[in-house]
């Protein structure tokens, strides 16, 4: 695999991460950064036959993550990427912030996401990016878009 991203980005390799599965952490600033894994496709396609139904299920799981309300699909949308059909969706909802026993709150995000099925290398891939406003989500979809039309995933 092969990606091009920003020269000021700091990476982090999740330790337990193999050549099969594993993810990794691209921060560019203390709230920034865009995560790239990846794992088996056999294992994926059991479940998702196709990278848009691997998309569609996380953002059904997501739905039902305490700390997320009202996500809404704002965008969805087919990539090519390295010539594959990859599964864009642009997300936003309201995220609370755990208190000791209260949530204290709640703030917009966006999130950016493509998935990919790569059956040459026999990886599925997944970028995501979120942001807190509009202009630092969109900063992030420029980078995301810019990194996921550079990965070489065979």
């Amino acid at each position: 695999m092969q990606i091009e991203y920003p020269n000021s980005a700091r990476l982090e390799l999740n330790p337990k991460s193999t050549r099969e599965q594993g993810d990794v952490v691209f921060h560019f600033d203390k709230y920034t950064k865009i995560m790239l894994s990846w794992g088996q496709l056999e294992g994926a396609m059991r479940k998702y036959p196709t990278a848009e139904a691997q998309a569609a299920d996380s953002i059904k799981r997501a739905r039902n993550v305490n700390r997320i309300k009202n996500l809404k699909v704002i965008r969805q949308d087919e990539l090519a990427i390295n010539g594959h059909e990859a599964a864009y969706y642009r997300t936003q909802f309201d995220v609370t912030s755990s208190g000791l026993l209260i949530a204290r709150g709640m703030g917009k995000q966006e999130t950016h996401s493509i998935h990919l099925h790569c059956a040459e290398s026999g990886r599925y891939y997944v970028m995501y990016g979120s942001g807190t406003s509009l202009e630092e989500s969109e900063d992030q979809w420029d980078i995301l878009r810019h990194m996921g039309n550079s990965l070489r995933c065979h």
